[in-house]
């Protein structure tokens, strides 16, 4: 083995000075391909400690790669220095000037190879991570970054959203009977499915922006492929359950007249939107996938070309005299969009961009689940439990009337529709956070988390304020009916008060997985929505008499302890070690 003072090291020195200078102007950096920051101790008392840096320096973009670079020359002994100090154990000056130095300049080609990492497979450039000619990530910044990736996504969740509503329009108008079907048939679909799906891909939230971060587009490819397959499996018995979907629905819905039709409708409708899961679950996965490469817009192009598409199919299969189905062309319409939305993502990836994270596939994909398990079925409790409250808010507006139930529904549509946009931000926020973190630099990503709370906080009252000013247009929009119309009019002021906790708690979540603390999320979901939440509005609603709105208060209290407690499990963040969890990860 060589001495260890021969080997070349790719280090900026300061030789016999512990202080980190904190500009880069007083420093030489060579560049080698054998780099490590190894202890202090192990190269000698006056050996300093270094920090690899390249010498292809880019002002526009960041180095963000932080996976260490192992000599494999080192011996057992140095292994087990190195090991007990920690892969990334820098001292506090060592880890501001990385954080320094790392926003200052990318290493526009891939350096140094590890016995873990070839050269090959790390990204040449972050545009995620890029802060201009500034050596520190800034307020102003991180905004306008914010700002610019949540427009395509809050347009891509509003296009999504138009899907299943175009069914509602199409097959409202075939009858009352019909609109029940499909009305319990999406519910159904979206508590057990589309919650199932996005809440199962949050786990690629975290990995694939960890990893792209920390410079292994390998590993971006690999939990993209591992997150489909994972999502598709869990699939399987939820799909048998909707293809028998009328002998559990029998015991939810009334016994009626028209009843046992209502349920062959629905089932009906279940049977079909099999077909669209699939494709759903490439897509949703996709979406993650191409977000954690700064790739925002591609969904949106996507959406913008499928949601006309879908309106017009889901008119044909509905009432054209040749071709149309009825009830039944409505599912489809979406079942064929769905999957239409799953080849269109291929396809961009293939001939546009996004495919440097794509390796091919590969028998890796079936090793090593536990931490897309790990963070997959607390994010599944994230949204879930959110989902469910929702359709528990109905569930209990439908024992109180029609006219009720129908106020209860604008509301709803009216905080689903606001939703979209503090949504859009909490994933931007969490593609963000987590790749600061993946990039090793926990300083710029609690700041990046610090600017989307005050946006979540402004958005939230920016969209309460919009709701109570528009309050008689947006109710009329749903209804025709004055008395239905008077009542959301009346307890709207409840929707607009949620919203404001509603976004901010959208935004606090994105963070949170950004972490990837899904754990944490789940926690604080599952106990403030169903201990304090669903009791509350329950208790309210029947026991004391207050109707409608006591459901909306009991929400409100839910939405409120989501808020505080986030903001307390935020507050104790410990940054330095998700950096460290972050990148002793691998696949």
């Amino acid at each position: 083995m060589e001495d260890e003072d021969d080997i070349p090291t790719p280090y900026i020195s300061t030789e016999n000075n512990p202080i980190r200078h904190h500009g880069v102007s007083n420093v030489v950096g060579s560049l080698g391909r054998q780099g490590f920051h190894m202890p202090p101790s192990r190269r000698g008392e006056n050996q300093a400690r270094s920090l690899v840096f390249s010498d292809n320096l880019d002002n526009n973009s960041l180095y963000t790669s932080s996976t260490p670079r192992l000599n494999t020359d080192i011996d057992d002994e140095g292994e087990a220095a190195i090991l007990e100090e920690g892969i990334f154990a820098p001292s506090e000056p060592q880890r501001e000037l990385n954080e320094r130095n790392a926003l200052l300049a990318l290493n526009s080609n891939a350096y140094g190879s590890t016995s873990r990492v070839s050269s090959a497979s790390r990204v040449s450039r972050n545009p995620w991570t890029s802060t201009g000619d500034s050596l520190h990530t800034t307020v102003l910044f991180e905004l306008k970054l914010l700002v610019v990736n949540s427009i395509p996504l809050a347009i891509t969740f509003f296009l999504q959203y138009s899907l299943i509503m175009a069914s509602f329009f199409n097959v409202g108008h075939l009858g009352k009977l019909e609109l029940g079907a499909v009305s319990l048939g999406a519910m159904t679909s979206s508590i057990t499915g589309i919650a199932f799906v996005q809440g199962m891909s949050t786990c690629l939230d975290t990995l694939c922006s960890q990893a792209y971060g920390a410079g292994r587009p390998d590993l971006v490819g690999l939990y993209f492929q591992k997150g489909v397959l994972l999502v598709l499996i869990g699939l399987f018995p939820i799909l048998v359950l909707w293809y028998n979907a009328s002998t559990v629905l029998r015991y939810i819905v009334a016994d009626e007249p028209d009843s046992e039709k209502l349920l062959q409708l629905a089932t009906k409708y279940l049977r079909v939107m099999i077909f669209a899961m699939p494709g759903y679950t490439l897509f949703e996965c996709g979406k993650r996938f191409l977000q954690a490469q700064n790739i925002f817009h591609a969904s949106t192009i996507i959406l913008v070309i499928c949601a006309p598409l879908n309106i017009l199919l889901t008119y044909v299969l509905v009432w054209n005299k040749h071709i149309g189905m009825g009830f039944v062309g409505a599912p489809l319409a979406v079942a064929i969009t769905d999957n239409l939305l799953a080849i269109l993502f291929v396809l961009y990836v293939v001939f546009f961009d996004g495919k440097k994270c794509w390796n091919g596939f590969t028998w890796k994909v079936f090793r090593n689940w536990a931490p897309l398990v790990q963070l997959a079925i607390p994010g599944l409790i994230m949204i879930e439990s959110e989902f469910l409250a929702y359709e528990v808010m109905t569930l209990a507006a439908s024992y109180l009337g029609t006219t009720d139930l129908a106020a209860q529904t604008i509301l709803s549509s009216i905080t689903s529709l606001a939703y979209e946009i503090p949504f859009a931000v909490g994933c931007a926020a969490s593609t963000r956070v987590a790749t600061l973190i993946g990039s090793g630099m926990p300083s710029a990503a609690r700041l990046a988390a610090g600017v989307a709370s005050a946006v979540a906080v402004t958005i939230g009252a920016l969209d309460a304020t919009i709701i109570m000013i528009f309050r008689k247009s947006l109710t009329s929009f749903f209804s025709n009916d004055e008395t239905v119309i008077a009542i959301a009019s009346k307890y709207v002021y409840l929707c607009a008060f949620m919203h404001f906790f509603d976004a901010t708690a959208a935004v606090l979540a994105g963070i949170i997985r950004g972490q990837g603390r899904q754990r944490i999320g789940g926690y604080i979901n599952f106990s403030c929505y169903y201990i304090i939440g669903v009791p509350a509005g329950l208790l309210l609603c029947f026991k004391y008499g207050y109707g409608l709105p006591g459901i909306w208060i009991g929400f409100n209290s839910a939405l409120i302890a989501v808020v505080i407690a986030s903001l307390l499990a935020l507050r104790a963040s410990n940054w330095s070690h998700y950096v460290r969890v972050a990148n002793s990860r691998d696949a």
